[in-house]
């Protein structure tokens, strides 16, 4: 290929969609920098069009071995939330980027999503360790409190933590520019439907939404979990009552409701495939009580746990 002709091919590249110039600027700073980055969407920025969600969705989330491995306890999902809480309420009253870590020692370097002054998002880049010894402290005591294996819990923090070695002004410049074209975006796609421009994004409607499916999704992750009203909204960065009634709202049932039928759903797919005792099931599936199982399933599905395993 001639000189020119690679130019122009570079050129044309100015030419992609959102959703492309999205996945080539995450790509890129993923692989220059080496860095995990996670996207908390406050206000639906991930919403705005399926193919924005597709390049989106696998940053919503901390998907690492030590985070994934840790959630599986209750008080520890119950703390990651609330420091989600508190994160969200920092950057509430922060307007500069910040770097901090969470009570287990990831650090992140961590950058809001504004516009025009109101809180969209915020972007978390890690994941860091700059005191080794200080991160085993807090693991071995937050441990202790949930019966976890200190060991394990260290190995899997040293596999994915990494030092903080890079120019930190030259990252943040291009991650800054990454946190104002999502607000770009979702400020286009707000203004232009306010316009009577035909796209598909209500900006009030998909939040709404969005905290739903958000708060759906945690659910169906998290349902062998306690998951008390306070864990879900913090979650989904919002009130208790807020998200109560408007989940409400807009699935027509409770959020005890929704527990309970995956809890259940998720029950009766282990009767059919597991040789586990109704016992097991139910503590397996987020019940603490066997008995109150029982009279769960038998109300959902018209016969006792026993009867349906055999038959």
């Amino acid at each position: 290929m001639s000189t020119l002709s690679s130019i122009n091919q570079v050129l044309e590249e100015g030419g992609r969609t959102a959703a492309e110039k999205l996945r080539l600027f995450f790509g890129l700073l993923e692989e220059e920098f080496s860095v995990a980055i996670n996207l908390h969407d406050l206000e639906g920025i991930s919403q705005i069009n399926p193919e924005v969600r597709g390049v989106l969705e696998p940053f919503l989330y901390h998907n690492n071995a030590f985070c994934n491995h840790v959630k599986k306890y209750a008080g520890f999902l119950a703390s990651c939330s609330s420091a989600k809480t508190i994160l969200c309420r920092t950057f509430r009253q922060k307007d500069n980027p910040f770097f901090g870590g969470c009570y287990l020692g990831i650090e992140e370097l961590r950058y809001p999503i504004r516009w025009n002054g109101r809180l969209l998002g915020f972007l978390c880049v890690g994941q860091f360790c700059t005191d080794r010894e200080a991160a085993d402290a807090r693991i071995e005591h937050y441990a202790a409190k949930e019966g976890a294996d200190p060991v394990r819990l260290k190995a899997l923090h040293r596999q994915v933590v990494r030092p903080l070695d890079f120019d930190i002004r030259r990252f943040g410049l291009q991650i800054g520019f990454l946190a104002d074209y999502l607000a770009l975006l979702y400020a286009q796609t707000s203004s232009a439907r306010s316009q009577g421009i035909d796209v598909p994004f209500d900006a009030l409607e998909h939040t709404r939404n969005y905290l739903v499916t958000r708060t759906k999704a945690f659910i169906q992750d998290n349902y062998a979990s306690a998951l008390p009203l306070k864990v879900l909204a913090a979650n989904a960065y919002c009130s208790q009552t807020y998200l109560s009634a408007l989940f409400r709202k807009v699935e027509g049932r409770t959020l005890t409701e929704a527990i309970l039928e995956v809890r259940l759903s998720k029950a009766k797919t282990l009767l059919d495939t597991t040789t586990l005792s109704i016992t097991e099931t139910a503590f397996a599936t987020g019940f603490n009580d066997s008995n109150y199982f029982s009279r769960a399933f038998r109300k959902h599905f018209g016969q006792s746990p026993r009867h349906y395993r055999s038959g």
